[in-house]
């Protein structure tokens, strides 16, 4: 399911998050609300998305993540900056 577990983990680290964290914040939370990727011409046939949300222990992050099938790769995850918070506010208010 996940085939960049090694890489993406390293990665992810360097932005002092933990993969668990990332993980709550996309697949295991209810109030994740992902958006699609402005980026999606450069990686085919994989999806790319990113959403804004909260760890269990509600530490906000910026998660970004890829789709084909049933394989799903975390790419990265950071604490977002108040301007990506509120791109990612005004896009989801259309959703919700």
């Amino acid at each position: 399911m996940w085939d960049n577990e090694g890489w993406a983990s390293q990665h992810i680290r360097k932005h002092c998050v933990t993969v668990d964290e990332a993980w709550q914040v996309v697949f295991e939370s209810s109030k994740c609300i992902p958006l699609e990727s402005p980026y999606q011409l450069h990686y085919p046939p994989f999806k790319r998305y990113w959403t804004i949300g909260a760890t269990q222990t509600n530490r906000l992050l910026m998660v970004v993540w890829e789709q084909h099938r049933e394989t799903k790769n975390l790419i990265t995850a950071f604490e977002p900056s108040k301007e990506q918070v509120k791109i990612y506010e005004s896009k989801t208010k259309k959703i919700r």
